[in-house]
């Protein structure tokens, strides 16, 4: 057990002297390049390079401070040696990586488009000798990759480290911490992801539905209504919004009346003859019905509708909703009611 620990503690060591040696081409020969630029003749905006390297020079700063830590300790290794505390010192501040973790869609999306400037593709045929991004695509995920490693490392050095050994204590809350900031970082991204969806659908419809509170449970539910009409729905955690686009041509779409259904704890799906779904509402004596174009998509539809509606607390929503576009009042119908007349 005492060569395995051994052999883990030096797995640590040479993992994060990789990771820092990466960290220091992405700022140093990447980042800090393109900042200089910008006093000169500049290669991407101020905005473009945050949005491709996010805080990547602060992660860098963070990183350096660990790896002489663990570094030193490994200098002067025995069975007694402890390495627990590195971790659990610095677990806290590893929510650096929520910044890094959230802008990381957005720096993949730059990196994919950016082949069209001119001044960055030469910059990066400077660099590698192509005009090809995957070198600096490499060392961007790699921030993403750390953190779950870091919990690899550690599970299985506590599996290794013997109950009377003194490092085991710290070394078992070093773990936790770790895991801790690990959920945290990854629940922070799914907010943020959450709150991206949101307004997506926010800016499609003219609705205003951001709230810190509100998410979206099911989306893109796309049926069709008659027989070229296209009808969307989408499952928020407080309320099921359905709205019309209206074919007026092969090659254009208009968007009809959103409709905005509160009371979800009288919403009930059910399967129709055929290939229809039965949405009803059985407090209004409301029911509107769908036909999707397969037998497959009903019931895919069925399973992610009923799915998201198992999420949601069974009362009465208490946030409102309004239009955040300017749209036509009468294109928001606030309840199953005046849905029902709008749809007469």
């Amino acid at each position: 057990m005492s060569e395995r620990r051994e052999k883990i503690a030096n797995e640590i060591l040479q993992t994060e002297t990789n990771y820092v040696k990466s960290l220091q081409e992405l700022v140093n020969e990447w980042e800090l390049p393109l900042r200089k630029a910008l006093e000169t003749k500049p290669i991407l905006t101020k905005e473009e390079i945050r949005s491709l390297f996010s805080n990547a020079e602060a992660i860098l700063l963070l990183h350096q401070t660990i790896l002489a830590s663990i570094k030193e300790i490994l200098d002067d290794w025995d069975d007694t040696q402890l390495i627990g505390k590195v971790f659990l010192d610095n677990a806290p501040v590893l929510k650096l990586y929520v910044e890094y973790v959230n802008n990381y869609e957005n720096s993949v999306r730059f990196l994919a488009t950016s082949i069209k400037n001119k001044a960055f593709s030469q910059f990066v045929t400077d660099k590698v000798g192509l005009v090809d991004t995957y070198p600096l695509s490499s060392l961007l995920i790699q921030p993403v990759q750390r953190i779950p490693r870091y919990e690899m490392l550690l599970s299985d050095l506590v599996k290794n480290t013997w109950e009377t050994h003194p490092d085991v204590h710290a070394l078992q809350k070093a773990l936790e911490a770790i895991k801790e900031a690990a959920q945290f970082v990854n629940a922070q991204k799914k907010k943020f992801e959450d709150s991206e969806k949101l307004l997506e659908v926010q800016n499609k419809i003219g609705v205003e539905l951001f709230s810190p509170n509100r998410v979206i449970l099911a989306d893109n539910l796309v049926l069709c209504k008659k027989e070229r009409d296209l009808f969307h729905c989408c499952v928020l955690s407080d309320v099921i919004l359905l709205w019309e686009e209206v074919e007026k041509s092969i090659l254009s779409r208009k968007q009809g009346k959103v409709h905005i259904f509160e009371k979800l704890e009288d919403v009930v799906v059910s399967e129709g003859d055929g290939n229809s779904v039965v949405v009803s509402f059985k407090k209004e004596e409301y029911v509107v019905g769908f036909v999707p174009e397969s037998k497959i998509t009903k019931e895919a539809w069925l399973k992610i509708f009923n799915g998201a509606l198992n999420q949601i607390p069974k009362v009465p929503s208490n946030q409102n909703l309004r239009g955040s576009q300017a749209p036509p009042k009468s294109n928001v119908t606030s309840s199953p009611q005046n849905l029902r007349n709008s749809q007469a």
